[in-house]
Protein backbone atom coordinates (compact mmCIF):
# COMPACT_ATOMS: atom_id res chain seq x y z
CA UNK A 1 0.00 0.00 0.00
CA UNK A 2 1.61 3.63 -0.81
CA UNK A 3 1.49 6.03 1.61
CA UNK A 4 -1.67 7.91 1.13
CA UNK A 5 -3.38 4.73 2.42
CA UNK A 6 -1.73 5.18 6.30
CA UNK A 7 -4.40 6.90 8.00
CA UNK A 8 -3.48 10.72 9.22
CA UNK A 9 -4.43 9.49 12.66
CA UNK A 10 -2.34 6.62 12.80
CA UNK A 11 0.76 8.76 11.36
CA UNK A 12 0.50 10.96 13.65
CA UNK A 13 -0.14 8.64 16.31
CA UNK A 14 3.52 6.72 15.29
CA UNK A 15 4.93 10.40 15.74
CA UNK A 16 3.69 10.60 19.36
CA UNK A 17 4.96 7.41 20.19
CA UNK A 18 8.46 8.10 18.74
CA UNK A 19 8.57 11.05 20.05
CA UNK A 20 7.82 10.11 23.59
CA UNK A 21 10.32 7.37 23.78
CA UNK A 22 13.07 10.13 23.61
CA UNK A 23 11.35 13.09 24.97
CA UNK A 24 13.49 15.30 21.81
CA UNK A 25 13.83 12.85 18.79
CA UNK A 26 11.68 16.01 16.75
CA UNK A 27 13.49 18.61 18.25
CA UNK A 28 16.31 19.67 16.95
CA UNK A 29 19.25 20.27 19.01
CA UNK A 30 21.49 24.12 19.78
CA UNK A 31 25.06 24.23 18.79
CA UNK A 32 26.32 23.61 22.22
CA UNK A 33 24.05 20.18 22.71
CA UNK A 34 26.30 19.36 19.00
CA UNK A 35 29.39 20.51 19.94
CA UNK A 36 29.24 18.51 23.24
CA UNK A 37 28.47 15.48 21.56
CA UNK A 38 31.12 15.89 18.75
CA UNK A 39 33.68 16.65 21.64
CA UNK A 40 32.85 12.80 23.08
CA UNK A 41 32.66 11.23 20.17
CA UNK A 42 36.17 12.85 19.57
CA UNK A 43 34.39 14.61 16.07
CA UNK A 44 35.88 17.93 15.09
CA UNK A 45 32.67 19.10 13.36
CA UNK A 46 28.92 18.09 11.88
CA UNK A 47 29.32 19.23 8.33
CA UNK A 48 25.49 20.03 6.62
CA UNK A 49 25.73 20.04 2.98
CA UNK A 50 23.11 22.71 1.69
CA UNK A 51 22.84 22.30 -1.74
CA UNK A 52 21.81 25.19 -3.94
CA UNK A 53 18.32 26.44 -4.32
CA UNK A 54 16.00 29.10 -4.25
CA UNK A 55 16.67 30.04 -0.63
CA UNK A 56 20.82 30.20 -1.76
CA UNK A 57 23.90 29.23 -3.21
CA UNK A 58 24.81 25.74 -2.02
CA UNK A 59 26.67 25.95 1.73
CA UNK A 60 28.40 23.85 3.89
CA UNK A 61 26.87 24.51 7.56
CA UNK A 62 29.07 23.52 9.99
CA UNK A 63 29.13 23.45 13.67
CA UNK A 64 32.30 22.75 15.58
CA UNK A 65 32.90 20.67 18.60
CA UNK A 66 33.06 24.01 20.60
CA UNK A 67 29.32 24.93 19.62
CA UNK A 68 31.16 27.52 16.74
CA UNK A 69 28.88 27.39 13.83
CA UNK A 70 30.71 28.41 10.33
CA UNK A 71 28.97 28.64 6.91
CA UNK A 72 30.89 27.79 3.99
CA UNK A 73 30.26 28.61 0.55
CA UNK A 74 30.02 26.07 -2.13
CA UNK A 75 28.95 27.78 -5.28
CA UNK A 76 29.48 24.17 -7.35
CA UNK A 77 27.14 22.39 -4.37
CA UNK A 78 23.98 22.03 -6.57
CA UNK A 79 21.37 19.43 -7.10
CA UNK A 80 21.71 20.11 -11.04
CA UNK A 81 25.52 19.51 -11.51
CA UNK A 82 25.98 17.22 -14.51
CA UNK A 83 27.99 14.71 -12.71
CA UNK A 84 24.83 13.87 -9.79
CA UNK A 85 22.31 14.37 -12.25
CA UNK A 86 23.87 11.75 -14.75
CA UNK A 87 24.28 9.38 -12.19
CA UNK A 88 20.63 9.46 -10.26
CA UNK A 89 18.66 7.13 -12.37
CA UNK A 90 15.76 8.77 -14.11
CA UNK A 91 16.67 12.62 -13.08
CA UNK A 92 15.37 14.92 -15.02
CA UNK A 93 17.46 17.38 -17.33
CA UNK A 94 19.28 20.33 -15.60
CA UNK A 95 21.76 22.59 -16.60
CA UNK A 96 25.28 21.60 -17.31
CA UNK A 97 28.05 23.35 -14.87
CA UNK A 98 31.02 22.42 -17.21
CA UNK A 99 33.49 20.08 -17.32
CA UNK A 100 35.06 18.87 -13.75
CA UNK A 101 37.89 19.81 -13.09
CA UNK A 102 40.68 16.36 -12.80
CA UNK A 103 38.23 14.02 -14.20
CA UNK A 104 39.69 12.94 -17.75
CA UNK A 105 36.93 10.61 -18.63
CA UNK A 106 34.69 10.72 -21.36
CA UNK A 107 32.59 14.07 -21.95
CA UNK A 108 29.19 14.39 -20.17
CA UNK A 109 26.97 12.00 -21.28
CA UNK A 110 23.30 11.64 -20.02
CA UNK A 111 22.41 9.45 -17.43
CA UNK A 112 20.86 6.06 -17.00
CA UNK A 113 16.92 6.69 -18.08
CA UNK A 114 18.09 9.39 -20.24
CA UNK A 115 19.60 8.10 -24.10
CA UNK A 116 23.10 7.15 -24.30
CA UNK A 117 24.22 7.09 -20.42
CA UNK A 118 27.60 6.86 -19.48
CA UNK A 119 28.49 2.89 -18.10
CA UNK A 120 28.27 3.71 -13.94
CA UNK A 121 31.69 2.96 -12.96
CA UNK A 122 32.26 6.27 -15.09
CA UNK A 123 29.47 7.77 -13.53
CA UNK A 124 30.46 6.98 -10.37
CA UNK A 125 34.33 8.11 -10.92
CA UNK A 126 33.37 11.71 -12.12
CA UNK A 127 30.73 11.80 -9.45
CA UNK A 128 33.63 11.51 -6.98
CA UNK A 129 35.64 14.30 -8.84
CA UNK A 130 32.97 16.81 -9.05
CA UNK A 131 32.72 15.64 -4.85
CA UNK A 132 35.97 17.18 -4.52
CA UNK A 133 36.03 20.38 -6.04
CA UNK A 134 32.37 20.99 -5.03
CA UNK A 135 32.92 20.61 -0.93
CA UNK A 136 35.57 18.38 0.20
CA UNK A 137 38.42 20.49 -0.84
CA UNK A 138 36.86 24.24 0.58
CA UNK A 139 36.30 21.93 3.68
CA UNK A 140 39.57 20.30 3.87
CA UNK A 141 40.85 23.83 3.90
CA UNK A 142 38.86 24.91 6.83
CA UNK A 143 40.16 22.09 9.29
CA UNK A 144 43.95 22.01 8.17
CA UNK A 145 45.97 22.52 11.22
CA UNK A 146 49.27 23.35 10.29
CA UNK A 147 51.12 22.93 13.46
CA UNK A 148 49.53 19.48 13.65
CA UNK A 149 50.55 17.77 10.84
CA UNK A 150 49.51 14.15 11.71
CA UNK A 151 45.89 15.40 12.91
CA UNK A 152 43.34 14.20 10.24
CA UNK A 153 39.77 16.60 10.30
CA UNK A 154 37.15 14.26 11.72
CA UNK A 155 33.90 14.99 10.05
CA UNK A 156 30.30 13.82 10.58
CA UNK A 157 28.76 14.83 7.29
CA UNK A 158 24.77 14.94 6.74
CA UNK A 159 24.13 15.31 2.93
CA UNK A 160 20.62 16.82 2.36
CA UNK A 161 18.75 16.62 -0.47
CA UNK A 162 19.79 14.50 -3.32
CA UNK A 163 23.41 14.96 -2.19
CA UNK A 164 22.80 11.78 0.25
CA UNK A 165 23.76 9.78 -2.44
CA UNK A 166 26.85 11.10 -3.24
CA UNK A 167 29.70 8.76 -1.68
CA UNK A 168 31.56 11.68 -0.20
CA UNK A 169 34.33 9.56 1.54
CA UNK A 170 35.69 8.40 -2.13
CA UNK A 171 35.64 11.81 -3.47
CA UNK A 172 39.42 12.61 -5.18
CA UNK A 173 41.54 14.40 -6.58
CA UNK A 174 44.85 14.28 -8.07
CA UNK A 175 45.87 17.93 -7.93
CA UNK A 176 49.17 16.75 -6.14
CA UNK A 177 50.62 15.22 -9.60
CA UNK A 178 51.39 11.70 -7.14
CA UNK A 179 48.34 9.81 -8.21
CA UNK A 180 44.73 10.04 -6.64
CA UNK A 181 44.23 10.70 -3.29
CA UNK A 182 40.84 9.95 -1.73
CA UNK A 183 39.00 12.13 0.88
CA UNK A 184 39.25 9.15 3.33
CA UNK A 185 43.17 9.08 3.29
CA UNK A 186 43.15 12.73 4.40
CA UNK A 187 39.97 12.82 6.97
CA UNK A 188 38.03 10.57 9.27
CA UNK A 189 35.04 10.53 7.87
CA UNK A 190 31.40 9.67 9.35
CA UNK A 191 27.93 10.38 8.40
CA UNK A 192 24.38 10.63 10.27
CA UNK A 193 20.66 11.07 9.22
CA UNK A 194 20.78 14.03 11.27
CA UNK A 195 21.93 16.03 14.55
CA UNK A 196 19.39 14.66 17.06
CA UNK A 197 19.75 11.16 16.15
CA UNK A 198 23.64 11.97 16.75
CA UNK A 199 23.14 13.40 20.12
CA UNK A 200 20.49 10.45 20.95
CA UNK A 201 22.42 7.20 19.74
Amino acid sequence: AGADAVPTALRREALSVLAAGTGSLLDPPGAAEIGARLSTLRKDALVYLVPASFLGPGTALVVTARGDIHAVPLPRLTEDAAPLRDYLPGAPAGRDLGPVPGWAGTAAAPGPGQSGGLPLREQLDRLCSWAWYAAVRPLFDLFTVPDRPGRVARLVLLPMGSLGVVPWHAAWSDDGGGGRRHAIEEAEISYAPSARLLCEV
